[in-house]
């Protein structure tokens, strides 16, 4: 299993790739009950390559070449974002030069919103280096297919023909779909009969959360459990921290977002199951990563059980969630309930400090509402947060970017900041016309570092966001930290991104020289030849 990279030269924050230990959870746990002859627990292996190589993925595919002829893997199988798609046709063509007959499986948020046929699909435009698109709630779906391919000694072209046979992914749960070529033809099977990539649906056999099996977390490398720099001794020491969920999905259809769809939701008894495991095992922390944590319709029976238990003395918590649902959760769930049941820090989206840009964003909430969550938050001693910042928007100003940062950097409550900058995915609400005919199989188009003051940066935005937005961008950060008496960028999570104050000219000169991978892309075999010439070419002029 492959977590595919991105040029992004920032790890922190990140955590572990959840949702690949959680596609293989269903997998691992009939390995170990000996469904797999010959295979065991061993069999599986992770090569995570965003933590160890995100400032340069030519050096992944260099270790990839090693790992191939070492391991002999009989399956490959790559969790994708569509930031990171580029990454992944170039480990599945390493892969298939290594061994033609090797299965390769693509999956992970890139498929999961886009399909699988869309412009550079990876069924309809890459078939020759994927074999299998699984989309959706994948657990179940990915281990049936590797069921039908381990007793068909891993021949693809048995396999496919098995699995257009009638009753071939029967009783399949989640709402799922599996995509391939078979003779040229695709093909497309939901087992739950429907499929609509980009939205979470109730299908014929829902994903029943409390059944899947615990991901295997001994798969990952020890220091991607200590990224998440909230949790901390009071020495400074990073805690292991494991990332959980209560459900999935989300309510709300935020025009920016991916993430929406019907809920699936798991029992608190489960939940505190899993985290007494958890501290067992010797995690200090636990991160809830569910999208809008208030949405948990057991949250106060969870939060009841959890400061009953000791395990709130033991195990430091955080969580995700939405302005006003804080404020419209502090009758049934105030914020001191939370503290009390070991909850020390949460995340939510500002996003702006604009109402015109938070209706175009449609985030179902108000400027004065920002504000008064905030005066909650601040009379609830101890409780720390981190905040998204977005820019980028038609109805912004120089004025509302201001405004935004300012407060951030003023609420003493706020820790950590994330700044975004819209950029287009090709499930999301906002221009999806636009993002639909985007193609995500290429480099990414922004790769001079300002971009990477932004998650996303380097990636897609409406034609009005270009380099010099970025660079006042900028300059309009040193500005607010100025003013503050340098409380703006000591919270930036990407402050070491931060591009000093100098003339256009100079950035020029020197941006796209920084940028640039270390290693030699363009005489790398695992690159797709058109674009590995492009960026020697360029190189070349440097």
């Amino acid at each position: 299993m492959i977590h595919a990279p991105t040029l992004d030269t920032v790890t922190l924050f990140r955590g572990a790739p959840m949702g690949i230990l959680y596609a293989a959870s269903v997998l691992a746990e009939r390995i170990d009950k000996g469904e797999y002859p010959g295979w065991a627990r061993d069999s599986l292996y992770l090569f995570d390559t965003v933590s160890s190589y995100s400032t340069d993925p030519g050096f992944a595919l260099e270790e990839l070449n090693c790992i191939l002829p070492q391991r002999q893997p009989d399956i490959v199988a790559i969790g994708s974002t569509s930031y990171a798609f580029f990454w992944a046709i170039a480990i599945a063509e390493c892969v298939k030069r290594w061994n033609p007959e090797c299965p390769v499986i693509i999956g992970g948020p890139h498929e999961d919103e886009t399909g699988a046929k869309g412009p550079g699909g990876s069924i309809t435009a890459h078939a020759g280096a994927f074999d299998f698109s699984v989309q959706g709630d994948g657990e179940y779906l990915f281990e049936r297919l590797v069921s039908v391919l381990f007793k068909r000694n891993f021949d693809i072209g048995l396999a496919k023909n098995r699995l257009v046979t009638a009753g071939s992914l029967a009783n399949v749960e989640g709402q799922c779909q599996l995509t391939f070529s078979l003779e040229g033809n695709l093909v497309e099977q939901a087992p739950s009969g429907r499929f609509r990539a980009g939205l979470r649906q109730p299908g014929q056999r829902p994903l029943i959360l409390d059944k899947l099996p615990s991901p295997p977390r001994w798969l990952l490398p020890g220091d991607v459990e200590r990224h998440f720099s909230v949790f901390r001794y009071a020495d400074g020491t990073p805690k292991r921290v494991a990332q959980i969920m209560a459900m999935r999905g989300c309510e709300y259809s935020c025009s920016f977002c991916t993430e929406r769809g019907s809920l699936s939701v798991r029992s608190p008894h489960r939940i505190l199951e899993e985290l007494h495991t958890l501290r067992d095992r010797g995690y200090e922390a636990a991160f809830f990563d569910d999208s809008t944590f208030h949405l948990y319709h057991q949250l106060p029976d969870l939060l009841g059980l959890l400061s009953a238990d000791r395990l709130s003395r033991e195990m430091e918590m955080g969580f995700l969630t939405r302005v006003d649902n804080v404020l419209k959760g502090e009758s049934r769930t105030p914020l001191n309930l939370f503290q009390e049941a070991g909850f020390s820090y949460f995340y939510l989206g500002i996003e702006h400090l604009d109402d015109a840009v938070l209706e175009e964003m449609r985030k179902g909430y108000t400027v004065d509402q920002i504000h008064s969550c905030f005066d909650l938050i601040g009379r609830t001693k101890g409780m720390k947060t981190g905040v998204s910042l977005l820019f980028g928007l038609r109805s912004e100003s120089e004025a509302s970017r201001y405004d935004s940062l300012r407060f951030v950097a003023e609420r003493d409550e706020i820790v950590l900041v994330s700044m975004s900058i819209l950029a287009y995915h090709p499930a999301a609400a906002y221009d999806k016309h636009h993002a639909r005919q985007l193609a995500f199989d290429v480099q990414a188009p922004n790769l001079e570092p300002e971009w990477y003051l932004f998650e996303e940066g380097p990636w897609y935005h409406p034609e009005n966001i270009g380099i010099d937005y970025v660079r006042r961008f900028h300059a309009l950060v040193h500005r607010v930290d100025r003013d503050t008496r340098g409380k703006l960028i000591p919270k930036l999570q990407r402050k070491s991104q931060l591009r000093p104050v100098m003339d256009s000219g100079a950035i020029s000169r020197n941006s796209r020289a920084a940028a640039a991978p270390a290693s030699s892309l363009a005489s790398h075999p695992s690159l797709p030849m058109p674009q590995a010439r492009r960026l020697g070419a360029e190189r070349g002029r440097r």
